[in-house]
């Protein structure tokens, strides 16, 4: 995301769509909102991989993501 912001903020640009799968969706917004880029979103249903442990990884992944985006407010 952070790549994206540069990008972004090279071109003037200051709104995004971001496309992931679902379950990552939430947590892709939230970043990007944190970061300052005004962000909608599309989840994709679809997926190769293995459910039970991308949700696992995903519900960590958004405590940390939490706590980062408090931690760089502060």
């Amino acid at each position: 995301m952070r790549e994206a912001k540069a990008i972004m903020e090279e071109h003037g640009w200051n709104s995004a769509i971001i496309v992931t799968q679902d379950f990552h969706l939430w947590r892709a917004l939230r970043e990007a909102r944190c970061m300052g880029i005004e962000a909608t979103g599309a989840g994709v249903k679809e997926t190769a991989l293995i459910r039970p442990p991308l949700v696992v990884r995903e519900a960590v992944a958004n405590g940390i993501s939490i706590i980062r985006c408090w931690w760089e407010k502060l």
